[in-house]
Formats: structure tokens, sequence, C-alpha cells
């Protein structure tokens, strides 16, 4: 694969496997069902810049998680969320 394409896989991967971990079966099944538009909305925004900010978002995210700190896990997730409802919400315009 190209590496938007992995990078898209492995975001994708990624959201699944926190939706697993949660516990909670109804974010889990959410995430599942989100797969689909999540890899739409990578696939189409996946550009270097934002690959790297996205990678950053989800290291700290697990090393939050691997540390067992909620607090700084939240955090994390929270701003991550925000990142991206805002980029849904009203994507850059595109460079002239």
């Amino acid at each position: 694969p190209t590496m938007p394409e992995r990078f898209t896989e492995e975001a994708v991967r990624f959201h699944a496997v926190l939706g697993a971990a949660s516990g909670n079966p109804a974010i889990a099944a959410s995430l599942r069902s989100l797969a689909r538009s999540r890899h739409v909305h990578y696939s189409a925004g996946t550009n270097p810049q934002a690959t790297r900010r996205t990678l950053a978002a989800h290291q700290e995210i697990y090393d939050a998680i691997a540390a067992g700190d909620a607090v700084r896990a939240r955090e994390a997730m929270t701003a991550h969320l925000s990142v991206v409802g805002e980029r849904l919400c009203c994507p850059p315009a595109p460079a002239p």
C-alpha cells in the first residue's frame, strides 16, 4: 500500500483497538460503525502535516493509557477530538 493508504489503515485500526479496550460496548460499536467514514476522511485529508499531527496525537493517547494515567489520556483524547471535530466541521481552504 501507499503511505497514505498505510497511514489510513493504521489510524482506523488504532481507533478500533481503543474502542475495544474501553470496555464500553457502546463506544466499541460506535467506533466500528464509523470505521468506513473515518477511512474516507483520512484518505481524503492525508498529507505529511496531517499525518505527523495525527501520529503525535495517537502516540500521546497511547502513552497516557500505557502509563495508566487516565487524566492525561482523557485530556489527550479530548484535544485530539477537538482538532478532528474542527477539521470535519470547517476544513481549511485549499492552498491557492
